[in-house]
């Protein structure tokens, strides 16, 4: 097959959604056509080029303020070219980015099948219980507490879902998505990526000195329950007799969660100590990862939350509330690494916390071995179905 993969990073940066299509590339190029566009300006790393010789490497620099793009017609034209003159048997955008699914689905339509990665659902968090009236939940969530720039683009948008979607092969990058796909459009068939945990294996090096209690990393902002967190290391130092340390990595992505970050830092009292070190990179990531005792996650607003797995990788127990994401992704994990806690009870949160703290003698995690063939062979057949099922569906209309 002849397939274009529309990304919006380079495979080099640290985004979790190119981290899948690194792992089966290998695969998937050996013995299928592939290109990589990327909607950015900055370039592909030359280590990424020459590991995978095989594939076409784009780029096409686009005016993109996070919500929408603002040069959409050259850029939705430019995908169009590329994809006729490659001779493409299938579209792939791998992020959920509504402007660009809506034009592409409506360009493509009738010619080349086009599919779309969803790591969440369009126009919605991650609900708790979803009611299954999608309009319904889309209005509860714009009177919550998100910012007036995202509420006004959704009211400007959602309405469009149920007509856009049909135009559109789903592809879930997780069970979760799938979850609430099939509960607010269950006429959609929907492909499912079952995300890969690990890799390879790896030896724990019990020599590392460890510097902090505690861990967190996100990108934080309202729903991430960054603001949890004094809470539950307050309860945790109050039990303890001591102050706590913990280091914070990655962003906050809004006003809200810049706040009350800026705030943990700032506390210089007797209860906690934070050591942030805001972005980080595989190499700083693994440092801190390393020298950290227990990861805590306190966040409700994640439809997989990639850091788990990263954190179970440094065999590091986690905690979590007992939610949605957690019961269709990490259900096989057991409950002496994986805490799960009723939803936003600080108190027994920080029980546990303290728990994995005085008694972590983790020597081994259960944990999943997906291979990066395996990755390439659930990927393919997931492409090649969307192409069977987008030749039949233009047979019928024949």
């Amino acid at each position: 097959m002849n397939i274009i993969l529309v990304t919006f990073s380079p495979f080099w940066s640290n985004e979790s959604h190119i981290r899948r299509l690194l792992l089966s590339m290998k695969g998937m190029s050996s013995e299928n056509k592939i290109s990589v566009l990327c909607l950015s300006d900055t370039k592909e790393d030359p280590s990424i080029v020459n590991l995978y010789p095989d594939i076409c490497f784009c780029q096409y620099p686009i005016n993109y303020d996070g919500w929408k793009i603002l040069d959409m017609n050259a850029v939705v034209s430019f995908i169009e070219e590329f994809a006729i003159s490659s001779s493409a048997d299938l579209v792939v955008q791998t992020m959920e980015v509504w402007d660009l699914i809506r034009e592409c689905s409506q360009v493509f339509y009738g010619k080349i099948p086009f599919a779309t990665i969803f790591h969440a659902m369009p126009f919605l968090a991650a609900p708790l219980s979803p009611s299954g009236n999608f309009e319904s939940d889309v209005i509860n969530y714009c009177v919550s507490w998100i910012e007036k720039y995202r509420v006004e683009y959704i009211q400007s948008h959602y309405m469009e879902t149920r007509k856009i979607l049909p135009m559109v092969a789903v592809i879930c990058a997780n069970p979760t998505v799938t979850y609430y796909f099939n509960t607010y459009f269950p006429h959609i068939n929907c492909h499912t990526f079952n995300e890969g945990m690990i890799i390879e294996n790896k030896i724990k090096d019990v020599s590392i000195e460890k510097h902090y209690d505690f861990v967190y990393m996100a990108r934080m902002e309202r729903w991430k329950w960054v603001e949890y967190l004094s809470e539950i290391l307050r309860y945790t130092s109050i039990k303890l007799w001591r102050k706590v340390s913990v280091a914070i990595l990655w962003r906050t992505d809004d006003m809200f969660s810049s706040e009350i970050l800026s705030n943990l830092i700032k506390n210089r009292g007797d209860e906690f100590e934070i050591f942030y070190f805001g972005w980080a990179n595989n190499e700083l990531k693994e440092n801190i990862l390393s020298k950290s005792r227990v990861f805590i996650y306190p966040s409700y607003y994640d439809t997989y939350a990639i850091v788990l797995a990263e954190a179970l990788w440094f065999w590091l127990p986690c905690i979590v509330w007992d939610l949605p994401f957690i019961e269709k992704n990490y259900n096989q994990i057991p409950n002496s690494i994986m805490r799960r806690i009723p939803s936003f009870d600080c108190e027994s949160f920080a029980l546990a916390a303290i728990n994995f703290l005085e008694n972590n003698k983790v020597s081994q995690v259960l944990r999943i071995f997906t291979s990066e063939e395996e990755l390439y062979q659930e990927d393919i057949l997931c492409y090649k179905k969307i192409v069977q099922d987008y030749g039949t569906f233009k047979s019928q209309r024949l």
